[in-house]
């Protein structure tokens, strides 16, 4: 965890925030849709390399509230469940 003891502190984060905020933005996406694509993406790395984790353990590790919250984010990202990804992701890496 970061602690900030200045208001000069303060002020360099908080430029550097507007920075990140102002770059996603010409990129078109905004800091909530870039935080929220990171955890899918880091979700589906996990259900893939994890096998014996459940869908439920994954999505609460990866910042989801509940396990519904991140069946729907998931499958809109993705086009498919976490199972489905799980699943096909494991026979290609067979083959």
């Amino acid at each position: 965890m970061i602690t900030l003891k200045s208001p000069r502190e303060i002020e360099i984060m908080a430029r550097a925030g507007r920075i990140v905020a102002g770059t996603l933005a010409l990129m078109g996406e905004t800091v909530q849709a870039f935080v929220r694509r990171l955890r899918l993406e880091r979700a589906a790395l996990r259900l893939v390399h994890n096998p014996a984790t459940s869908v439920t353990e994954v999505a609460i590790d990866c910042g989801f509230s509940s396990s519904a919250t991140f069946a729907r984010a998931f499958k809109e990202h993705f086009g498919c469940s976490a199972t489905e990804w799980r699943d096909d992701e494991s026979k290609q890496r067979k083959a």
